[in-house]
């Protein structure tokens, strides 16, 4: 919603979903920059992911220190706000703010449960840091399992 960014200030719209990409309000007001990211699950192709996420978690950071020099605000979406823009804000607060990668989970899992459920995006931002961390994935309410919703 173009009024509400606005009304918060926001000068920038970062879109990390691959699937989004060419699909957000144009001449807006609000310039959007795309870093097409996918969404993988599949243990699989998580390998080829992480390499490739490494790279385009990269591109953010360097995009969003040049809009942080520039004084932007900046709104980071992917498709459901929780996985990709969850860990492109994970790596901003761990690289810029000195935050731990637990500490960070933790602060974005209370603004938005389901934030970094995916392990290898997870992943791909503590081997872009150069960090170990023991990050759980979103236990279920009664304790036990893991909760991720995601589309397939």
């Amino acid at each position: 919603n173009t009024a509400q960014l606005k009304a918060r200030g926001v000068t920038r719209r970062l879109n990390v979903a691959a699937e989004a990409v060419g699909r957000l309000p144009q001449g807006d007001g609000i310039p959007t920059t795309d870093v097409p990211m996918e969404d993988i699950f599949d243990d699989d192709r998580a390998g080829d992911a992480i390499a490739t996420w490494v790279g385009q978690f990269r591109e953010v950071l360097a995009l969003l220190r040049a809009w942080r020099d520039e004084g932007a605000v900046v709104n980071i979406n992917c498709q459901m706000g929780k996985n990709r823009s969850g860990c492109a804000a994970l790596a901003w607060l761990c690289s810029e703010c000195e935050w731990t990668v637990e500490d960070a989970v933790g602060h974005l899992r209370r603004i938005t449960a389901l934030a970094c459920a995916n392990p290898h995006l997870v992943r791909a931002v503590t081997e872009l840091l150069h960090v170990d961390a023991e990050v759980p994935l979103n236990p279920a309410g009664d304790g036990g399992g893991w909760v991720c919703i995601s589309p397939p």
